[in-house]
């Protein structure tokens, strides 16, 4: 396999971080490009998609000043080995749909992304972008997802510190 083009999804989450890591070493390994894109979905009716306009002026609206925030956030988030070379993207919309978009668009040929581990009735309500994207990527896609730890004392799983290597299928039974 020629991986050349990596794309990591970063929501600034742990999971992200364990899923930039392991892509930051592919990369540095094969000479890959990493592609780190943040999806901002458009869900809080609060936030102005258009500025408001006084006179000639255009206004600072909410909506400019949180891109600009989380672009200042993105442009810190950086691999973990200083030769890889990266760019960020940052996309609007819902995550699935514009991280299989990107993908697509851009030709990538490994998608490397964490996961947040929900189950139960949480993952029922919120649905799973990374099972979305893992059914719906026309290219590999490797998932970090929390592994869990037995506790002998309390009997209990918690979830672990270090993300575990799980490879994602892009088919289903």
């Amino acid at each position: 396999m020629n991986i050349k083009r990596i794309l990591v999804p970063f929501d600034f989450s742990k999971y992200s971080g364990a899923a930039l890591e392991y892509a930051s070493r592919l990369a540095s390994d094969s000479g890959a490009r990493l592609y780190v894109v943040h999806v901002d979905e458009l869900l809080d009716a609060r936030i102005s998609a258009i500025p408001p306009i006084d006179g000639p002026n255009v206004v600072d609206s909410s909506w400019d000043k949180r891109r600009r925030h989380v672009k200042r956030r993105l442009a810190q988030v950086v691999p973990h080995h200083n030769e890889v070379v990266y760019e960020h993207h940052c996309l609007i919309g819902a995550p699935d749909d514009e991280l299989l978009g990107f993908a697509d668009r851009v030709g990538i040929d490994l998608i490397v992304m964490g996961s947040h581990g929900r189950t139960g009735l949480s993952r029922l309500v919120t649905g799973s972008v990374t099972e979305r994207v893992m059914r719906g990527a026309k290219c590999p896609v490797l998932i970090i997802k929390p592994p869990v730890k037995w506790s002998e004392t309390t009997g209990a799983v918690s979830p672990s510190e270090s993300p575990e290597l799980s490879v994602g299928n892009n088919y289903s039974i």
